[in-house]
């Protein structure tokens, strides 16, 4: 869970609209409960799209701390969504918390509706969205490691394991690294020695998948 001080942080860094008149209308329009499971004790407001995923959302006109990405939701259910993508979080645990595919469908259009695109026009935007946060997030870890072993002349895990993690994920290594790698990553990453094992770990893949 968020701490007080990155929540206060995060806020000041995504769009942040939201005014105690909205909060009441998200409120007015949920009657007071908990959509998915009928809940009308222990409610929360919560971000469809998580504020952890940061200032990223601003690319994709999604998320953020405004109207159009809160909803009320029971305190259990915000417990377990947390900082997920919410079309993940919903297919994995949809069935064990017995929420209603109509129940679902129709917060998914109210939300939709609120950003002024249809269902699948905005669920294709939250994976987006969560495609590039992944990619951000994998990239903050491989400039600490790569900062850490040129500090200390030693990988703190194998290279390979960090190459195949992008390559399960489908990122564009060449693609992340140019956009939110830092100047030693990149450097790294251009090494002819590196450059051989990308393609080695990309061989290997493409083996395993056959």
């Amino acid at each position: 869970m968020l701490s007080y001080s990155g929540r206060k942080t995060l806020l000041s860094q995504v769009p942040n609209r939201l005014r105690k008149a909205d909060r009441d209308s998200v409120f007015c329009h949920f009657r007071g409960k908990c959509i998915l499971s009928g809940e009308e004790k222990h409610l929360t407001y919560d971000h469809f799209v998580p504020l952890f995923w940061g200032t990223v959302v601003f690319k994709y006109g999604i998320g953020g701390h405004t109207y159009a990405n809160m909803i009320l939701l029971s305190q259990r259910l915000n417990y377990s969504k947390k900082s997920q993508n919410p079309f993940e979080w919903y297919k994995r645990e949809g069935d064990r918390f017995k929420i209603p595919a109509k129940e679902w469908k129709w917060l998914v259009k109210h939300v939709a509706a609120k950003h002024q695109m249809t269902p699948d026009e905005y669920e294709r935007r939250v994976y987006a969205c969560h495609v590039e946060v992944k990619a951000i997030q994998w990239m903050d870890d491989v400039n600490k490691k790569v900062r850490w072993y040129l500090k200390s002349g030693k990988y703190t895990s194998n290279p390979r394991s960090f190459i195949d993690s992008a390559l399960y994920q489908n990122f564009n290594i060449a693609v992340v690294i140019e956009v939110h790698g830092s100047d030693d990553t990149k450097k790294l990453f251009n090494s002819e020695a590196f450059k051989q094992m990308i393609n080695e770990c990309k061989a290997q893949r493409q083996f395993s998948i056959e």
